[in-house]
């Protein structure tokens, strides 16, 4: 159990920190059996905002946690309006 709350606080820590050095960490978090691990993991993805987490966030919607479920499409969602409002956005391809 301590090594679970060490876990999320570290992640929530990470998250309010926004480096993206955290991002490979964090993903990895994202598989954790723990639901608390793998929710505080979104939360910090979603904080730092970064494209590589999409996908993983992605993945870890289909766990049968319910909370999981929630925090990883509410951070994919968060993830997606932070991209489409950086400038740039759409590519000129597009």
């Amino acid at each position: 159990m301590e090594d679970r709350l060490t876990e999320v606080a570290t992640a929530l820590y990470l998250g309010g920190c926004g480096d993206a050095r955290a991002v490979e960490p964090l993903i990895r978090m994202l598989v954790d059996p723990a639901y608390e691990c793998v929710a505080a993991a979104a939360w910090a993805l979603g904080e730092i905002g970064d494209a590589r987490a999409i996908a993983p966030l992605e993945e870890a919607r289909n766990r049968d946690e319910f909370e999981v479920y929630w925090d990883s499409g509410r951070t994919f969602s968060d993830i997606g309006v932070r991209l489409i409002s950086k400038p740039g956005f759409p590519p000129p391809h597009l």
